[in-house]
């Protein structure tokens, strides 16, 4: 199964005063006229247009332009001021990303002569994106569909924060403009801003008056749409029923979230669908862009997913309107409120009872089959011995966004329940309002929280965001959720390994812990069953189909398993059996994902999965 195990961290940026520091004026946004050629066939875009920047936003003698390194052939020229007119010399510098192709290109614009002081600028520019196989973090381009988002890789040139990140993150500024596509024909493109009159019939044109990361997604969609207090849109690669309940669903989780966070940012909302295995090596399995999300067919196809929505949506807000500066506490900013978000999400449509059910053990459908996103994936974290203090997690990798995804959103929830939950949503408004489009360091944040509710949170703060552990944990079952937790630190040491990409680390791992060679493990237990089947998953990852049909059977085979993660074992399986050609094994594996199905909260979502795959890729 091509299930993506961890949600996306959007990561860009915008100056933002700080709160209780002197008001100052804020540049100007960078100006566009963008013009774009998508060759979806080709795997490829074309870009030209040019770029308008305020004078304060121009260094002395020169200026810089960051593009992802994906790009090529890049010809700048200035046409204002016209003393310095013409094409100018460029050199650059890459600034590589931990995935080879994510990284970021600093191009030093050099004119003839220095650029005159204090005006404004304004140059032209062409390049290529020859993207073929490769990706971007939450760009591609393939045949079947494209995707870009401008907050996370800068498929268009964008002007950077003055200290830009050497480790290749974007640390772009929004900006302003028209953004003009030409596509294949019956392809519909959606991206930032609002649709725009446009004189030529062939393309589709979209205008942002307000700062945006430019961002769009295309394909041969078919669109469902909603009138509302917000209009929303749903933009479909495969035709579903219910399309229009899902938009009702999500405007609700729009409501919701509103009211905690304050009023939703944008004039119109939508969902765009990708394909999993794409948005996988993009990294992400649900991506917040300005105005509109990314979801993945495989989350599409299940029941409407009010965990996984709610999520995605609460980074309209945290991640994107409102964005971290520096490491300190960045996780907990953006992912933990996020998370946060979508528990608010749960509790405010489904009710307290839903609600208690995913602090507890994750939302079913949610990622609750590998490690559950409550505190039931927490405690397995913790007895493993994976743990480090929330404000201070490591920048990259999967455990911070674990850790933040089932501890950190518990503990925004438990400060709402100390502070009062009225009280708490009216600070992290205040927080919005103040600092939207805009970068806020760890520190501001926690005082601005101090203010805004009338009180100081170092009692909090201190053992809840500066230590580890859980020195005030309960949930309906501790005890008994411990023990499970400890019997399962072999499978979860495993999982992490392979969330990071440590394939060969992670099997390793789980065959010495198989062969009791790093203590007594014994067998026909749900640690056996989970080992069995995250070796299943490995094999997957790297193509190796007979051995992973070999593995997940085999944890089938197991005597004690754990029930809500048997229908997800069914339907790996029968991805894997669909990968091998295998029809008699794939028609067995759907047999028994909808025997397992009905017994697991969440057993419908994966049934749904398998259903929908045997539908598109079993066709007569």
């Amino acid at each position: 199964m091509r299930t993506v195990t961890t949600l996306s961290a959007l990561l860009a940026c915008a100056a933002a005063a700080a709160a209780g520091s002197p008001a100052r004026a804020d540049p100007a946004p960078p100006r566009y006229d963008l013009r774009v050629e998508l060759d979806l066939p080709g795997a490829a875009i074309e870009v030209t247009g040019t770029l308008a920047l305020a004078a304060d936003l121009v260094e002395s003698g020169g200026l810089e332009l960051s593009l992802s390194e994906l790009a090529d052939s890049l010809t700048v020229e200035l046409v204002e001021p016209a003393a310095n007119a013409g094409p100018v010399r460029l050199s650059s510098r890459l600034r590589p990303y931990a995935r080879p192709g994510w990284g970021t290109v600093t191009w030093r614009i050099e004119p003839a002569t220095p650029l005159t002081p204090a005006a404004p600028v304004r140059l032209r520019f062409s390049y290529r994106l020859p993207v073929g196989d490769r990706t971007g973090f939450i760009f591609a381009v393939r045949p079947e569909a494209a995707f870009a988002g401008g907050i996370a890789t800068a498929w268009y040139p964008q002007i950077e924060e003055p200290t830009t990140e050497t480790d290749g993150r974007l640390r772009g500024r929004r900006g302003v403009g028209v953004v003009s596509f030409g596509a294949p024909p019956g392809v519909l493109v959606h991206a930032s801003g609002r649709n725009a009159e446009t004189r030529d019939p062939g393309r589709q044109v979209f205008r942002a008056d307000s700062p945006v990361f430019f961002s769009f997604a295309a394909g041969r969609y078919g669109r469902t749409g909603s009138a509302g207090a917000i209009p929303s849109s749903l933009l479909l690669l495969h035709d579903r029923p219910g399309a229009r309940s899902y938009l009702e669903r999500a405007s609700r989780i729009l409501a919701v979230l509103a009211g905690e966070f304050g009023d939703y940012p944008f004039s119109h909302f939508a969902v765009a669908e990708v394909p999993a295995e794409l948005a996988g090596r993009a990294g992400f399995a649900g991506a917040s862009l300005d105005g509109f999300l990314l979801a993945t067919d495989e989350f599409l196809d299940q029941p409407f997913n009010t965990a996984y929505f709610g999520h995605e949506i609460g980074h309209q807000w945290w991640g994107n309107l409102v964005r971290p500066l520096g490491r300190e506490g960045r996780w907990m900013l953006s992912e933990g409120m996020a998370q946060y978000g979508s528990l608010m999400a749960v509790r405010g449509i489904e009710g307290d009872e839903a609600a208690e059910r995913y602090r507890r053990d994750g939302y079913p459908g949610y990622i609750s089959h590998e490690v559950p996103m409550g505190g039931m994936g927490y405690l397995m974290l913790s007895a493993a011995g994976l743990d480090a203090p929330l404000a201070d997690l490591p920048a990259e990798g999967a455990l911070p966004r674990l850790l933040v995804n089932t501890k950190g959103f518990l503990v925004w929830d438990m400060l709402a329940r100390a502070v009062g939950r009225a009280e708490l949503r009216e600070a992290l408004r205040g927080v919005v309002r103040r600092h939207a489009n805009g970068r806020i360091r760890w520190t501001e944040f926690r005082a601005a929280l101090e203010r805004e509710l009338g009180r100081e949170l170092g009692w909090f703060w201190s053992p809840w965001m500066e230590g580890t552990g859980a020195p005030d944990f309960r949930l309906e079952g501790t005890p008994d959720l411990r023990r499970e937790a400890r019997a399962l630190v072999p499978y979860t040491r495993a999982y992490v390994q392979l969330s990071d990409g440590k394939e060969d680390e992670a099997l390793a791992g789980a065959t010495s812990a198989l062969a009791g060679k790093d203590g007594a493990l014994d067998p026909g237990t749900p640690a056996e069953f989970m080992l069995r089947y995250l070796i299943g998953q490995i094999h997957a990852a790297k193509g190796r189909w007979p051995e992973a049909i070999a593995a997940y059977r085999r944890a089938l085979a197991v005597k004690t398993k754990r029930p809500a993660t048997v229908p997800w074992v069914s339907v790996s399986l029968a991805f894997a059996a669909l990968e091998a050609g295998d029809r008699k094994t794939f028609a067995e594996a759907v047999a028994a994902t909808r025997a397992a199905a009905a017994a697991v909260p969440g057993g419908d979502s994966a049934l749904a999965i398998v259903e929908a795959a045997a539908r598109r890729k079993l066709k007569p």
